[in-house]
């Protein structure tokens, strides 16, 4: 099933001839022939209806537009949406799985002459919320997979600071180590002090003996 619904009559025309039908249709109806099946059952192919422009274009509306391809196509308004900062038509046939492409307002040729049921305004309603929040959980999933890949990022820098942390405090311990071998060794030496001077104190008192025993 096409995206679009091609009209047989007026043929693919191109940028400027859909202008210029566009402004023909603002001063009356145009009636055109329907190829294809992507309305059924509501529009069938070999189905004439009459378009023209409106003031407002509601969801559940059948519009005619030009696309980007160039030729006119019949599908139904389902809403808008912002597309690159600009507010676009969603709008798909009523057989189709996909909507087409995004849609600028003044792409629009104009409503078939159609009222659509509240039925059908429903269900464009519906479809239209289905397509929006199937967009926003495409979003909310690019969105966890980017905090997910933020996460695991940081989450490897948390273990490099962890090994980094690991080696100070090794190193931070042989210091540690170290600084308690050279106190030791620093007792040690208070001690050799100690002891050489307490040898130095006796040898001078044995000299002063020897002295007062010789006088």
């Amino acid at each position: 099933m096409p995206a679009a619904s091609p009209l047989a009559s007026p043929p693919a025309p191109p940028r400027a001839l859909a202008a210029g039908l566009r402004e023909l249709a603002r001063e009356r109806p145009l009636v055109v022939t329907v190829r294809g099946g992507c309305m059924a059952p509501r529009l069938r192919d070999g189905d004439r209806v009459a378009v023209a422009p409106a003031a407002r274009y509601w969801p559940g509306d059948v519009v005619a537009f030009r696309t980007p391809q160039g030729r006119l196509a019949v599908h139904r308004l389902l809403g808008y949406r912002l597309c690159a900062g600009q507010v676009v038509c969603v709008t798909r046939g009523d057989r189709c799985d996909l909507p087409d492409s995004p849609l600028a307002p003044e792409r629009l040729l104009g409503r078939v002459a159609l009222r659509p049921t509240l039925a059908e305004r429903a269900q464009a309603l519906l479809a239209w919320l289905a397509l929006a929040l199937r967009a926003a959980r495409r979003r909310l999933a690019a969105a966890s997979r980017r905090l997910s890949a933020v996460g695991r990022r940081l989450s490897a820098v948390g273990r490099r600071l962890s090994a980094v942390g690991r080696r100070l405090s090794a190193v931070g311990r042989r210091e540690a180590a170290a600084a308690r071998q050279l106190a030791a060794a620093a007792r040690q030496g208070a001690a050799a002090a100690r002891q050489g001077a307490a040898a130095v104190r006796q040898l001078a008192a044995a000299a002063r003996q020897r002295a007062t025993s010789a006088g």
